[in-house]
Order: C-alpha cells, then structure tokens, then sequence
C-alpha cells in the first residue's frame, strides 16, 4: 500500500478515536460487528466482548427503531435515558445492517432545568447561626424541605439536637471551623460535609460559609447545595479508571502522580495510594530523569495527545506511552507491544466501516490539509452550510464559509491548529444563501508520528441553543429579584434590580469588589 494511502487511512481513523460518541454498526439482525472505544466505555464493555451481541438486549427501548430503519430503509432518530444521562440516537440503514450514532445532551436538559428552576424557586439553602454554642436563627425553605423538618422545628433545635443532623463522623470538624470562624481565625470557607436528614437518609453537601453580622450580632451565614449525585459520579469515574486494563496514570505537569489505577499498581507491585505523589519515570525507569523519546514532555509543548514506543528501564518490558492532555492534568496509559500488534490486525478489519462512519456522523465534519483546503467534507457539513458535495472539495474552508467580519479570526484559528494546537469555540459562520448561524467549533491536528498530515474540524449549529440562552439572559436581566453572579470574589454581573437594591451603579458595584 502507498503512502497517500495509509495516510488517508490514518486520517479517518484518527478523526473516529478522537470522536466523545459512541458509535455501534450492526448486521441486519441486530447482532454487534463494530463498537468504538468511546461506546465501549460507555456501557462499560470491551469491544472484543461486544461482537456477535443483540444491541437490543442494552437496549430493548431502541428495538423499533431499528425495526423500522430496516424496513423503511430510512434513518430513524430517537431520545433515551442511560443510567443518569440523556443521549440522542440516530440510526443508519446501509446495505450490510445499521450503523448507530449516540451523543450525550445531557447539558442541554440541564439547561432546561435551570431555566425552571430559575422561574420556579432559588437553588441554594441558606441558614443562619449564632452563639458559642450554635442556634439556627434564620432557615430558608430549601432547607426545611431537603431536612424534612419545618422552619419551626428547626428553629426550635438545641445545639445537641442540631449536632444530630451532622453526620458523626464530620461533627468535629464542622464544630472547630464554626469555633474559629467566630473567633476570626483562618479557616476554609468551602468544604464538603455529610448531613443527616429526619428520614434518617444521609446526604452529602457543599458548604460556603462566612463570619457576618445579623440582628447586631457576630454571626456563621452558611449556604449549602446537595452534591450526593455528583459523589456518586465521582466514585463511578474512579470504578470506571480501576477498569482499565493497561496501566494508567493521571499526572501533573511535573511528572508527579495524583491517580493510578489498579494495572498500575499491580505493575509495580505496590498499592496505589502508595503510587500517589510519586515521579513516573523514577518508578516505570528506576532514573532520575525522563528517558530519551518520551512522548510526555512532546506533549507538554504541543498540547496535544503524543505516543512513543518506551522501555521501561526498571521492567525491562516495552511499552507503547499514550499522553494524553486533559485540562491541567494528563493521562499516561501504558500499552504492552504484544497487544498494540494485535490491536492493528484488528483495526484492518474495520477499516470498511471508516468511510461510512464519517459520512453518516451527525455533526458537519471536514478533513482539511495543511494549506486549509478541503480534502473531504461528509452530508451533514453541506447541509449545514448549503453546499453541493463536489463545491467544497478543494476550496479554501475559511474562505468558503466565514464571512468577511469573521474571515480574519477564522485565518487565525485556523493558523492555530495548523502550528499543532487544538481550538474549541463558539462564533459565527456563513451559509452559502449568505445566512449567519451560530456554530461550536472543534478542530485539531491531524498526526502521523511527528509530522503532521492536516486537521480536522467539527462544526454544530448551535443556533437555537444561542437563542435559547439569550432568552435566559433576558429573563435574569427583567428580574424582578435582584441576582448577583460573583467569581474568585468579585461580582462579574448584576442585573438592574440588584443595582437598584444595594443603591449602587452596576460600574460602582463591581468596583467596589475590585477595591475590596
């Protein structure tokens, strides 16, 4: 096989790896040939186990749509509830069975919960205490209905009764911080806690707290959110890293261990709490400094996903490092050789999907080279923008579809990526007919070991999402009630009735916490 040709092959497998949806292609029977890893991680199967599987028996919901694809010979799309998550589905009949896109619009619901909840009632609970020995002076609804007790009771509760609704093994702590803080000392404002409802359920919550004055005297102001959900999640994450199967590190930008997983720990043979604060070349290596070709330091000056094939010296085992950027941390996976060779026979089995996957994807996706014309752009991108198929192939992407106010930011995002860097934002782009829409952008390099061969982009209309939040900003902007968004201390927003009930200009007001 010629270059030009696996290097196109590269191309559209690179751009499926880098795709968060899950994607499935199964035969006319229903029965699983292909799941990527992102669909794999999500039911929480590898993807050698899933072959040959009914998809119905994951989900029976879906059974008649896919019925129905294959009958009408028409996609089909489709809403369903995963486990905590909502996906949109849409389902592709071709001439071997279906192939299956899913995306999570979890974000979306949320959305449209906090426009409810918004209208409906505040967010957060909010109680008031005073004494040296804690009485509740004030308590907001919130609190009396996430409790189950009434404002009455609540504020009726002696000190040992209210100790009660701390959980006993966080009652010290609470009891010191609410000392201290009277006494003025130092102490975090923000912390997690257990609390102990009157059904006996215990749930966890976030706390923001702070010394004030209420009534003419000192005074602990504390402002709690339900956060048991998002614990949860959290130990799901960790379930879901332990999972792994390779030996997998999260890392700081010092090469220093904040996770490992449990491969990892068993590599080393030692415990992973034991891993945590470590230096990974000091223990994959046993040396005092990185060794030569590893892809970590590569990754830290391209920010972005680099791989090396590396021995490692303590072990003397090979290894294929994966260094992958997530915001401020970076995931170190561990590959054996034996298993990457493997991997690449099972790849060329599924390189006849490749080309059906990216031109059935449900977002606009194009493949550009390194002087920013288009080698390739699938369905959903020239009904976006408008264009034929064979009118964009060639063409120059920036100037095909920004307009001439966003030309100039489109050559610069586009130079961007084209030096190595990844970029993600929202702005506007043109339609043929010359229409205006909001898009979210997401483009990145495309590499082949050091050299890169072009990029790739994604692009959502995310028109409707843009008018939904104007709206949203038009609602706290006409509120009644006066909302103040403060960060890192400083008030970023105030709408009118804010400045009109402190008595101050929305300028004054935010001036007034610079100075402070």
């Amino acid at each position: 096989m010629d270059e030009e040709v696996v290097k196109k092959f590269l191309r559209q497998e690179i751009f499926l790896e880098t795709i968060p949806y899950s994607i499935v292609a199964m035969d006319n029977e229903c029965r699983i040939i292909y799941s990527n890893d992102a669909f794999s991680q999500f039911i929480g199967i590898k993807p050698k186990e899933l072959v040959g599987k009914d998809i119905t028996g994951y989900f029976p919901d879906l059974f008649p749509h896919f019925e129905r694809a294959l009958k009408t010979r028409l996609p089909q799309e489709t809403y369903i509830e995963y486990g905590s998550s909502w996906h949109k589905v849409k389902i592709f009949p071709l001439t071997w069975g279906l192939l299956v896109v899913g995306h999570d619009i979890s974000r979306w619901k949320e959305l449209a919960e906090l426009y409810n909840n918004l209208v409906e009632r505040p967010q957060y609970g909010v109680i008031i205490a005073q004494g040296s020995e804690p009485r509740l002076i004030f308590v907001n609804e919130i609190v009396a209905d996430f409790l189950g007790y009434s404002k009455e009771e609540l504020l009726s509760m002696k000190t040992r009764e209210l100790l009660k609704l701390i959980h006993e093994d966080d009652r010290p702590m609470v009891r010191e911080r609410y000392r201290k803080r009277l006494a003025k000392e130092d102490v975090p404002s923000h912390y997690e806690m257990r609390v102990v409802k009157k059904s006996g359920e215990v749930r966890w919550v976030e706390v923001f707290s702070k010394l004030t004055t209420y009534s003419g005297n000192p005074s602990i102001q504390a402002t709690f959110v339900d956060i048991t959900e998002s614990k949860r999640l959290r130990l799901d994450w960790e379930d879901i890293f332990n999972a792994i199967p390779h030996p997998a590190l999260i890392l700081d930008k010092n090469y220093r261990i904040v996770e490992a997983n449990t491969a990892a720990a068993q590599l080393l043979d030692k415990k992973t709490d034991e891993l945590k604060g470590g230096i990974c070349y000091e223990l994959y290596h046993g040396e005092d400094n990185p060794p030569e070709g590893c892809p970590f330091k590569k990754m830290l000056d391209s920010n972005s996903t680099q791989t090396a094939d590396v021995i490692f010296g303590s072990l003397d085992k090979k290894f294929l490092i994966t260094c992958t950027p997530i915001s401020d941390q970076i995931i170190h996976i561990a590959t054996p050789i034996s298993e990457r060779i493997e991997t690449e026979r099972e790849l060329t089995r599924e390189r006849a999907y490749l080309k059906s996957l990216f031109e059935s994807f449900q977002e606009a996706v194009v493949l550009v080279d390194n002087d920013g014309r288009l080698i390739d752009a699938n369905e959903e991108f020239t009904r976006i923008f408008g264009y034929d198929q064979e009118e964009v192939i060639g063409e120059n992407v920036d100037d095909l579809i920004a307009d001439p106010e966003h030309r100039e930011e489109a050559k610069r995002l586009s130079e961007e990526t084209f030096q190595g860097n990844k970029v993600h934002l929202e702005t506007i782009r043109q339609r043929k007919d010359g229409r205006l829409i909001d898009v979210s952008i997401m483009a990145a390099p495309i590499c082949v070991g050091d050299e890169q061969i072009g990029v790739y982009a994604v692009y959502r209309d995310i028109t409707e999402r843009k008018q939904m939040e104007r709206k949203y900003r038009d609602l706290v902007e006409k509120s009644l009630q006066g909302i103040v968004v403060i960060q890192d201390g400083k008030v970023v927003f105030a709408n009118q009735a804010a400045a009109e009930m402190s008595g101050y200009s929305r300028e004054e007001l935010y001036k007034l916490s610079e100075e402070e």
